[in-house]
């Protein structure tokens, strides 16, 4: 079974180091020698930040290969953990690199025009702090993406439309939904659906349980059965415990 990533141990490297988030005012030629120094020494954080990078995403890629090798060999539910820290990373990672690409590129843009030693100065610090941004955010997405399309196809329900102020929390509360429906039929012994029920203006997982109208307050009717679900997922995926509620549709038909 495929291990869930530390987020702390992912993440938290792929951003750029503090002192490398802000540049230096730009000064386009006769650059003061505090500033030499300064861009040298920018360089030099710059390449650690690149290799550093370059190393990480790597690893990332190799374990999103294995991810996509197991997860056509084995339950869904072993591989899902991984693929929820591949699209958390993502977000994560565009949010912390989007400001210093923002801030930085133009910069190379106007330091391509340079000539000579101004010229070597900017560039030797601005192209690998650039190119390790661009690496970190082109492979989280990537590994981001081959997770998305991962988990819809093994589910077979696209997360994107439920409810959730992020893919994450979509991708979570489907999961729930799914996973509360499939452990209610078997304990509750009556149809149920997963979906989502509207309370207090805002959606919300459920699980959408069939019920006959000749049962009188169907929730203390299942207290019992429905304790054993929670015991079930909380076996198997205790981060799913408590997303979904309970919605019993009474009817005269209901088997």
């Amino acid at each position: 079974m495929a291990q869930a990533l530390r987020i702390d141990d992912i993440v938290g490297p792929l951003g750029p180091p503090a002192a490398l988030r802000d540049p230096p005012p730009f000064v386009p030629r006769n650059l003061p020698a505090e500033l030499v120094v300064e861009l040298k020494r920018r360089a030099e954080l710059a390449r650690s930040y690149n290799v550093w990078v370059t190393q990480l995403c790597s690893d990332l890629l190799q374990v999103a290969k294995k991810v996509t090798v197991e997860a056509e060999t084995n339950h869904a539910l072993s591989v899902e953990p991984t693929l929820i820290e591949f699209i958390r990373i993502r977000a994560m990672v565009a949010h912390d690199v989007a400001e210093p690409l923002q801030v930085h590129e133009p910069l190379r843009t106007m330091a391509e025009f340079l000539e000579g030693a101004d010229r070597a100065a900017w560039m030797g610090f601005l192209e690998p702090l650039i190119q390790g941004l661009r690496l970190a955010k082109n492979a989280t997405e990537a590994v981001g993406e081959m997770a998305s399309a991962l988990a819809k196809r093994m589910s077979g329900i696209d997360h994107d439309l439920w409810p959730g102020d992020t893919e994450e929390e979509r991708l979570l509360n489907s999961r729930a939904a799914l996973v509360y429906r499939a452990f209610a039929e078997l304990e509750l012994g009556v149809p149920c659906q997963e979906g989502w029920v509207v309370e207090g203006g805002v959606p919300f997982p459920a699980v959408k349980v069939s019920v006959s109208d000749d049962i009188d307050r169907p929730r203390r009717h299942f207290r019992v059965a429905i304790e054993r679900v929670h015991e079930r997922v909380a076996d198997i995926r205790p981060d799913l415990v408590g997303r979904i509620t309970w919605d019993f549709v009474q009817s005269a038909n209901a088997a």
